[in-house]
């Protein structure tokens, strides 16, 4: 899907993509601890929620044509 959406800089786009994914490797963990310090295991998942719904709407708003159902 990458490849076909950005085919003049593939690499750069694989590059962002797996780093990205790196980062959350990381990150997730330590939100995860973080959370479970301070309250139950249901804390642990809304970390997970408010990053999914940053990129969900910086996606939205990235996203420049009309959206069709078929």
């Amino acid at each position: 899907m990458l490849s076909d959406r950005f085919t003049a800089k593939q690499g750069q786009v694989f590059g962002i993509n797996n780093a990205a994914f790196s980062l959350g490797e990381i990150l997730a963990p330590g939100l995860a601890i973080a959370a479970l310090a301070v309250g139950s295991w249901r804390l642990a998942f809304v970390p997970a929620l408010a990053i999914l719904a940053v990129v969900l709407a910086f996606l939205h708003r990235w996203h420049h044509q009309s959206y069709v159902v078929e």
